[in-house]
């Protein structure tokens, strides 16, 4: 607990990450004390059978890979991005990285004597995970896997858990976009890239994914 309260003090002061105001432990229970923020989160927003459009999904990726290229440089991992983690802030419509219980610092990794990163506990939430975080190695591409997955999530209107998958483990999704509207190839092969299963083909960073949008 008290690793994870470091890792969001070390954040800072972020305008689109709640500021944490103390942390504290009382009758074995442990207490995070963070800045309230008004707003509504994306699950709220997100609704079956009602896509997105491109121009509003690039404006949401723009939003979150700004945060999570800042977190990221801090040397920390968010690992459970989703709908209901990412707020729209109502005083300005900006998004608002939320609820960092599963915050993971890269430096505080456990190295065995071979050597070896030691594996950590899988969290988080399956449909937003890459197979190598659920295997208990999550790294910076779990939290850019997620978030295209939430972009995929908008553009189609369709939940994760109805995508299907095919037998190379790619993500089924580019059928469920809608055939009268004209998307561009580039952006759709970025999406792909976000999610791609074989962590080769992943992007390195939320700054290349920027860089690329």
């Amino acid at each position: 607990f008290k690793t994870e309260a470091t890792a969001l003090h070390s954040l800072g002061h972020h305008p689109q990450i709640p500021e944490l105001l103390a942390y504290f432990e009382e009758e074995e229970k442990f207490y995070l004390v963070q800045q309230y923020i008004a707003g509504q989160t994306l699950d709220k927003k997100l609704r079956p059978n009602q896509p997105w459009s491109a121009e509003q999904v690039i404006e949401l990726l723009r939003d979150c890979l700004n945060v999570l290229r800042y977190i990221h440089d801090k040397g920390v991992i968010h690992r459970d991005l989703k709908p209901s983690n990412l707020m729209r802030r109502r005083q300005d419509n900006r998004i608002i990285l939320i609820d960092f219980g599963s915050v993971k610092q890269v430096s505080t990794q456990i190295i065995d004597g071979a050597g070896q990163v030691k594996q950590t506990v899988a969290v988080g939430t399956k449909s937003y995970m890459p197979m190598e975080q659920m295997m208990g190695r999550p790294g910076f591409y779990s939290d850019i896997y997620a978030l295209g997955v939430i972009a995929i999530q908008a553009l189609t209107g369709v939940e994760p858990k109805d995508l299907p998958i095919d037998d190379n483990g790619e993500i089924i999704w580019r059928r469920q976009l809608n055939p009268r509207v004209h998307y561009q190839p580039r952006f759709l092969d970025l999406l792909d890239q976000m999610v791609r299963y074989r962590h080769q083909e992943w992007y390195g960073s939320a700054g290349a994914v920027l860089s690329d949008l």
